[in-house]
């Protein structure tokens, strides 16, 4: 019997990691479709208005179908984790207005951060951590902290990608 409870775990666990996965993949399309869709599309891809058209009509009927697709694991939390993730969400979201207001320390924040969530633990990051950030973080689920550190990646990328156009734009 014991033997079938942990084949049961092990699938359990498997069709978590799948979801996850999945759940991740609908996100990284929702954001290619946002880009594909916007204004912004480059000038350089020379659409007529008619094929501008086409694109926005294509990009809505990919959107709405995605949306019809809902994955949803949910992560138990006691308390203290529930907690220290509104806390963690809590000084992300200030450290992405602080990048969006271009405040001059946030990048450094956001590097605290970064070395905060680091995978391992024990070695010295080469950048200084936040212990409060830290401890936070480390009361937070597994779960919890690997969707932390993912998103603390994205919002390193947008920033970098900001930087860019903003070294880009000055150099016009």
């Amino acid at each position: 019997m014991m033997v079938l409870l942990d084949e049961v775990e092990t699938q359990v666990e498997a069709l978590r990691r799948k979801a996850l996965e999945l759940s991740r993949e609908q996100e990284q399309l929702e954001r290619t479709l946002g880009t594909l869709g916007g204004d912004d599309l480059p000038k350089e891809l020379c659409l007529s208005e008619a094929d501008r058209e086409d694109v926005s009509a294509h990009v809505s009927r990919l959107s709405r179908r995605l949306s019809g697709v809902e994955v949803r694991v949910h992560t138990r939390r006691d308390p203290a984790q529930e907690e220290a993730l509104a806390q963690v969400e809590g000084r992300m979201a200030q450290l992405v207005s602080a990048l969006e207001r271009r405040d001059p320390g946030a990048k450094a924040v956001l590097g605290t951060f970064l070395a905060s969530a680091r995978e391992e633990r024990g070695r010295a990051a080469p950048v200084p951590v936040d212990p409060k950030f830290e401890g936070l973080l480390l009361s937070c689920s597994s779960e919890d902290q690997k969707k932390v550190r993912a998103r603390l990646e994205r919002i390193r990328s947008c920033a970098n990608a900001m930087e860019e156009a903003e070294a880009e734009g000055s150099k016009k």
